[in-house]
């Protein structure tokens, strides 16, 4: 069940691990919000603290699914020549592939996020024969658990004071984990990009 209490520590993990500027860089590159980008890494990983996707190397539980977004090697070269715990590279890949889907389906979201998970191909399928775009997806439910992610990353957010609009990451989310926790030249950077 998606709830504040479950997302929480995703975000909190996210700051923590310095990641959550990653989703920021992306979603703004490819004009996607952010708080989608981190709701299919929640989906897909729980933003990296999936006991599973820990356990087998930063991969899903099929060992097809790579790194935080979960990038199939099936389908996409980057995720074999790309090392699964690299978060950046793996975010700013997952958001062009978004990207790319939206642009397949510009007039419906929910089926641009339905085929990050189950391929365009299955999506047009099922959108074809009269099914919601979802019937392709594992659990039969993922843009609709996505955009309920995302609403509640969102809020979360807000009163977190890390992020007030899609882009924009505030100089109080260092203050969640502490300035010390991060190094001279990272906060340097990540000031840079605000």
């Amino acid at each position: 069940m998606v709830s504040p209490a479950s997302i929480s520590p995703q975000i909190d993990f996210a700051v923590q691990a310095g990641i959550l500027d990653y989703f920021v860089q992306s979603a703004k590159k490819y004009g996607i919000p952010v708080s989608i980008l981190l709701a299919i890494a929640s989906r897909e990983s729980g933003i990296g603290t999936d006991p599973t996707y820990l356990a087998n190397n930063f991969t899903g539980g099929d060992g097809h699914g790579r790194g935080i977004m979960q990038i199939d090697d099936r389908w996409h070269i980057f995720a074999k020549i790309t090392a699964p715990n690299d978060d950046q590279a793996n975010i700013l890949y997952g958001a062009e592939y978004l990207k790319n889907l939206l642009n397949q389906f510009p007039y419906n979201k929910q089926a641009a996020i339905a085929a990050y998970n189950a391929g365009p191909g299955n999506v047009r399928y099922v959108l074809g024969i009269g099914q919601h775009p979802d019937s392709a997806t594992t659990g039969k439910d993922y843009s609709a658990d996505v955009l309920k992610r995302a609403k509640v990353i969102k809020q979360l957010l807000k009163e977190k004071g890390i992020i007030t609009t899609n882009y924009t990451v505030q100089l109080a989310a260092l203050s969640v984990v502490g300035l010390a926790f991060y190094k001279r030249n990272e906060v340097q950077q990540w000031l840079n990009t605000i």
